[in-house]
């Protein structure tokens, strides 16, 4: 929970343990201790609009994702939903998030398994399998890769090596 200047007045044990942090190390601090630097102004723009406006909470479909940071200073993608407080202070807010870290990875994981069925759909020629796995699964990945034709546990040949080329600063 904040008050209407972003100032955190709770922390409740699941969010301490998702940002890293004992409550006591962020109690009154501003919640630019939670976010990106690139991201605290149009946040602080947003939080104090939402604070002083009619309606009392966002609804689940108008949820916005946002990017938190760890103490460690790890950022992590998350959803949040925000509802306006009456307090004895003035107005606050309270923010229920949800890291959505691993959703994001299962999407992309989908997002690239079914760019690789439409690729390998329209045809298993051993060249174009191997641009696939070069072009898709390197970059995404790993910094190289092999593909083996096996027999059993056996390797019978290499089918391809692909790896990421690193990118060059020009002069």
């Amino acid at each position: 929970c904040t008050d209407a200047i972003r100032r955190i007045t709770f922390l409740n044990t699941a969010a301490a343990r998702l940002f890293g942090y004992a409550p006591d190390e962020v109690l009154g601090k501003t919640l630019d201790i939670l976010l990106p630097a690139r991201e605290r102004a149009t946040h602080a723009d947003h939080v104090l609009r939402f604070a002083y406006q009619p309606a009392r909470t966002s609804r689940s479909g108008e949820r916005q994702e946002i990017r938190g940071v760890r103490n460690n200073g790890e950022e992590f993608p998350c959803d949040a939903v925000i509802a306006n407080l009456d307090s004895p202070g003035g107005p606050g807010l309270s923010v229920v998030l949800r890291d959505v870290t691993e959703r994001h990875r299962a999407e992309a994981r989908q997002r690239l398994a079914t760019e690789a069925a439409e690729h390998f759909a329209d045809s298993l020629d051993l060249d174009e399998t191997r641009e696939v796995v070069a072009r898709l699964w390197v970059p995404r990945f790993a910094l190289a890769a092999l593909l083996d034709a096996r027999n059993g546990t056996e390797i019978v040949r290499t089918l391809c090596a692909a790896a990421r080329v690193p990118a060059t600063r020009s002069a």
